[in-house]
């Protein structure tokens, strides 16, 4: 979990659960703000975590699939999931995290519970972009696509910015555009290759718009490349 975030910006997170004994591993967390509503957007990388929305409050928390148990696995068992941000405003933030290192006798006798807890605050005014250059990022289209989309965004004044595809891990794939722009509408192609041209395999990409000190002008966008 970062110190402190920047509104929007993405980040993966890794759960890491350790335990000599274990041989079956489950966990579950959320984020919330000092008000106890979730704050930001969890979303899985895969087919071990889902998202699940319940509880008095109504929070929205990641955790474990029956695949993301892993049993007879031995040693700890990692997890990885996306976190995106809230928007700006949100103030600071508390990660609220259990896990169960269980040892596979399907009951609860002689399973382990760990808990812990982490906070982090909004960014600082330096690491917040100039609020008049704060640009909208359209959905790209056409989403899903093959083998092109366009990236679209309107900035609100000059400036310099890049524009570049992620996975969903937080892997840059292309630097589509890095340079100095005017205020108003701009779009960009990304083909589905890396900055090399080699072809990226289908999955879930985002497309991300930060200003010269690598600040996000606008939430990343999500787009599905299906070949």
């Amino acid at each position: 979990m970062p110190g402190d975030y920047v509104p929007g910006a993405i980040y993966p997170l890794e759960v890491k659960l350790s335990d000599p004994s274990a041989q079956r591993w489950g966990f579950e967390f959320t984020i919330i703000d000092q008000s106890g509503v979730s704050a930001g957007t969890l979303a899985p990388t895969d087919a071990n975590t889902q998202i699940s929305t319940g509880g008095p409050f109504g929070r929205t928390y990641v955790k474990h699939t029956t695949a993301g148990t892993n049993l007879g696995q031995t040693g700890q068992n990692t997890w990885l999931v996306n976190w995106q941000a809230p928007a700006a405003g949100a103030g600071g933030l508390g990660l609220f995290v259990a896990g169960n290192a269980a040892n596979g006798n399907l009951s609860n006798t002689g399973d382990r519970i760990y808990t812990a807890s982490f906070t982090t605050a909004e960014g600082a005014v330096s690491s917040v972009p100039d609020r008049g250059m704060i640009a909208r990022l359209s959905s790209p289209y056409p989403n899903p696509f093959n083998p092109r989309t366009v990236v679209g965004f309107s900035l609100g004044k000059p400036g310099l910015v890049t524009l570049a595809i992620y996975t969903v891990r937080g892997v840059r794939v292309s630097r589509i555009y890095s340079g100095e722009l005017d205020a108003g509408d701009h779009s960009f192609v990304w083909k589905g290759t890396d900055e090399g041209g080699a072809v990226q395999s289908s999955g879930l990409y985002f497309a991300r718009l930060t200003d010269g000190r690598g600040r996000d002008l606008a939430p990343p966008v999500k787009m599905t490349l299906a070949r």
